[in-house]
């Protein structure tokens, strides 16, 4: 991930190698390795912080703690059913690692903002948090019922993908919210969408299923490449479409031909 402002990549680096200490955490990725950073997302929240003048040590502890938030819940989802996964002394060890690096992850977020004085801002990401495990309740009985459809895949894995981010947009209330939270919802949603298409999606789904996907995510970021164009904010602006480029190479076209979505 890179910025076009050297000022912003430098402090954009600097976040990124708190948020690798963080998890680097030498008996965890011993077990469970080094778990992947979810870098859009925190890019997106990075440049929404900087265009509202947030100090920067204000941004860094926001980026962090909301990353190992996500981070957390995205280890955690990844802990397999005990149908799912033989019963072996390795099995368990490694299951173990995983709800404990978890735990590690998520509840670090506590204890930076905690440090801040920041108990609101505690309050509402633990609101999204519960968003996330309901929309990842409500995907597992959809699937068990045989009910899920591509539209509710879709509304699921983007309150998965955007809680809590949006729960930022809510809790500062400003005018440029309502643009943002699009933005980062269809960026975020259509690099889920991609990624899943690619190697997690239902078993059952056919070909014709997955092919939606992907043109939905195209959709989704052709729609955030128009509103991106009328951003009032030029160095905003100037970053985002980067940032665009950079996370979905091949797809400068789509913003010229953009239908809402």
């Amino acid at each position: 991930m890179a910025f076009i402002s050297k000022t912003y990549q430098q402090e954009f680096q600097t976040i990124l190698r708190t948020v690798q200490d963080e998890t680097s955490d030498p008996l965890v990725v011993n077990v469970i390795g080094k778990l992947p950073i979810p870098r859009l997302a925190l890019a997106l929240q990075y440049l929404y912080f900087k265009e509202q003048y947030t100090p920067f040590d204000a941004i860094r502890d926001y980026c962090i703690s909301t990353v190992l938030i996500q981070m957390g819940l995205n280890v955690h989802n990844e802990v397999p059913s005990g149908s799912e996964t033989p019963s072996s002394s390795v099995h368990d060890r490694y299951q173990q690692f995983q709800v404990l690096a978890g735990d590690l992850y998520s509840g670090r977020f506590y204890q930076i903002l905690a440090y801040r004085g920041d108990t609101r801002i505690i309050r509402f990401l633990s609101d999204a948090v519960s968003v996330i495990n309901q929309a990842r309740t409500n995907l597992y009985d959809l699937f068990q019922n045989n009910e899920l459809t591509v539209a509710l895949y879709v509304q699921e894995m983007e309150k998965i993908g955007t809680a809590l981010i949006k729960a930022w947009f809510q809790y500062e209330r400003k005018h440029e919210g309502t643009k943002w939270e699009s933005v980062v919802s269809n960026l975020l949603t259509a690099e889920k969408l991609l990624s899943d298409s690619n190697d997690t999606v239902p078993v059952h789904w056919q070909p014709s299923v997955v092919s939606q996907l992907k043109q939905r995510a195209m959709q989704l970021i052709a729609h955030s490449r128009s509103l991106v164009q009328e951003w009032s904010t030029l160095e905003t602006k100037r970053e985002l479409e980067h940032l665009i480029d950079v996370s979905f190479p091949g797809t400068a076209q789509l913003g010229k031909t953009a239908e809402e979505c």
